[in-house]
């Protein structure tokens, strides 16, 4: 701790104002020029660390460089005595102390700000990132208690590049060491109820706010990527794209977004639809579906500026609007050209790339044109494909345990462990239906408030789950069906014997959307890591119909189907919106036939 009155090279130390993971924040006098900084101490355990020391100068220098009328400048850095520390503008809010946007908006009625504001400010911070990204430098912590509002009341964004300096593995320790303190002093730490961890901002805060805080701040806005939830995705000016989308959400609602969140103008009486497509296309999974640079994120919030705020999804100058610009001749030609580049069987992220702006032109059917089943392929029958883009593997015969034993976290009564012994092939959907899938079979929507075509197709009754697959047997002359609560957790365990096919729930992460990873807005299926025979979203995701009257205890024996009669069917999987002990290979619910919610979906079964 830097006493009061200490001098750090050319500096006095006046007074603390905000501590965080990140370091201390003082306010400093210069001994000569008689000017006041904010003087950032950094972490003391950094000292020791000789790569720190050498990435401490060099980005350091990076960030002296940046000179834009929205980031705050930093002025000088240095080492004393063996504390390392920057040095920066002090910045003051209109009331002559420091405030940043975090405890801006904790100060509002109702924690967000009115559009307009929402939109000016957003411009601004999207106008630093531009300029940062342009001179080669990410931020990587990109939150509101990072924005400083200044006397002027327009916001400027600070520690630019410093989480690089600090380093990924000593950010990641202090975010595991806060999360293991909140959650003994028994906190709730993931989700839009949080009142004891705030974003607490190190330079701008006039209280004594505690690291944990300040690191679980940083820890929420943080992208997939550096998360380590997308291995062998590097940290890139996309990330920063993320971050600023879950800060957007925030702006325009007063909410962290967390699960299958309703989109900014569901939430807000009022507000225009545009945003929803610019949060949305923030918070794309795939990082190639990210607005491509700040730039470009950018030009979207001008463009959104120019529009009245009546406008409809149609006009909001996303994606969609552009592909709507198209002539049918231009489209089918980008699709032809799409298709023959995928047929280069190129590697797996260029394919995702492709499928992804296939998706973005509406086409749905893959390599298969206007067939409506293809069976096969280089796999031989050991997995199958319909033209809509459903796909299904095989799932050979076996003998498994089924239910969970006593001990395993979250277990319930109903879980009793039995043999089960399933003596037919079947085909198991790759993933959930999805809102497109639903749409080219049945030709109605679904009641999910989902947009986008790859999404899973929720609020769907069992009743209408079973009716999809009667359609679909017809269209591909196959029997397709639910599967039966014994095939879903067959093919959900995958031979494991663990809660999770992944094994624990340290691993659940890469596997599962769930209440602790859905941060998005668009809840795209086959995102995550499949399990062992390649099946996706088992665990989270959405709630799965089985075919199966709901009984107190899942029977055994051979391919078991469950009580004769009854009032409820089984669903399993868990949610995007629920803990991980609801999301376990066994965990078991239960919902009367016509229950329709936007957290349950289901996938088929194919006979083989």
């Amino acid at each position: 701790m830097i006493e009061n009155g200490q001098q750090l090279g050319d500096y006095e130390i006046i007074t603390s104002i905000g501590a965080g993971g990140m370091g201390q924040v003082y306010v400093g006098e210069h001994v000569h020029l008689r000017k006041k900084y904010a003087v950032k101490v950094l972490p003391a355990a950094l000292a020791s660390d000789h790569g720190f020391v050498s990435r401490f100068y060099d980005e350091a220098r990076v960030m002296a460089e940046l000179r834009h009328r929205c980031i705050v400048q930093v002025v000088n850095m240095g080492q004393h005595e063996g504390v390392y520390f920057l040095v920066m503008d002090f910045v003051t809010g209109p009331n002559g102390e420091p405030l940043s946007l975090d405890g801006y908006l904790r100060d509002q009625p109702d924690q967000r700000l009115p559009e307009q504001q929402a939109r000016d400010w957003s411009i601004q911070i999207a106008e630093a990132l531009a300029h940062a990204h342009e001179a080669g430098v990410v931020h990587r912590d990109l939150k509101p208690a990072n924005v400083l509002i200044d006397p002027d009341n327009n916001v400027r964004l600070t520690d630019f590049g410093l989480a690089k300096a600090i380093g990924d593995e000593f950010i990641r320790s202090q975010i595991h060491t806060s999360m293991n303190q909140s959650l003994g002093a028994g906190r709730t730490i993931v989700g839009d109820q949080r009142p004891d961890v705030d974003d607490s901002m190190d330079v701008a805060s006039t209280q004594q706010h505690s690291s944990s805080a300040s690191i679980l701040g940083t820890y929420d806005y943080m992208s997939p990527e550096q998360r380590g939830e997308l291995p062998g995705v590097e940290v890139g000016p996309y990330s920063d794209v993320y971050s600023f989308g879950l800060m957007l959400y925030r702006l325009l609602t007063g909410k962290r977004l967390t699960g299958m969140a309703k989109p900014p103008s569901k939430r807000v009486k009022g507000l225009h639809p545009a945003w929803d497509d610019v949060v949305a296309t923030c918070l794309e999974e795939d990082v190639a579906d990210r607005f491509e640079s700040a730039k470009a994120l950018l030009d979207a919030l001008r463009e959104l500026d120019r529009k009245p705020s009546t406008g409809t999804r149609a006009e909001t100058g996303t994606h969609e609007t552009k592909v709507a610009d198209l002539s049918d001749e231009e489209r089918e030609r980008r699709i032809a050209e799409l298709l023959d580049a995928l047929r280069e069987k190129p590697d797996r992220n260029t394919q995702k790339n492709i499928r992804s702006k296939l998706r973005r032109l509406g086409h749905q059917g893959g390599l298969r044109g206007d067939s409506h089943i293809e069976v096969g392929g280089a796999d031989g029958d050991s997995a199958i494909e319909f033209a809509i883009g459903m796909k299904f593997n095989l799932i050979e015969p076996g003998e498994f345990m089924m239910g969970s034993p006593m001990g395993e976290r979250g277990r319930s009564r109903d879980e009793t462990q039995h043999w089960v012994r399933i003596t037919k092939r079947f085909y198991m959907g790759v993933t959930p239906v999805t809102v497109g899938q639903y749409e080219a079979i049945t030709g109605s929507t679904t009641g999910s408030r989902n947009v986008s075509k790859d999404e899973p197709a929720t609020a769907v009754s069992w009743t209408d789950a079973v009716t999809f697959c009667e359609k679909l047997s017809e269209r591909t002359g196959m029997t397709c069906r639910l599967p039966t609560e014994t095939e879903w957790e067959y093919a959900c365990r995958a031979r494991t014997k663990t809660p999770y096919s992944c094994g624990d729930q340290t691993a659940l992460r890469q596997v599962a959307w769930y209440k602790d990873t859905s941060n998005v807005m668009r809840l795209r299926v086959g995102q995550r890591t499949p399990n062992d025979w390649g099946i996706h979203d088992m665990h989270g995701c959405v709630e799965e119909w089985c075919s199966d009257w709901f009984g107190e205890s899942a029977h055994g024996g051979d391919d078991p189907t469950g009580p004769v009669e009854g009032t409820s069917r089984v669903v399993r999987g868990g949610s995007a919106s629920r803990p991980a002990i609801e999301c376990r290979s066994a965990y078991r619910n239960k919902f009367v036939p016509d229950y329709k919610n936007s957290r349950v979906g289901f996938r088929v079964v194919v006979e083989a």
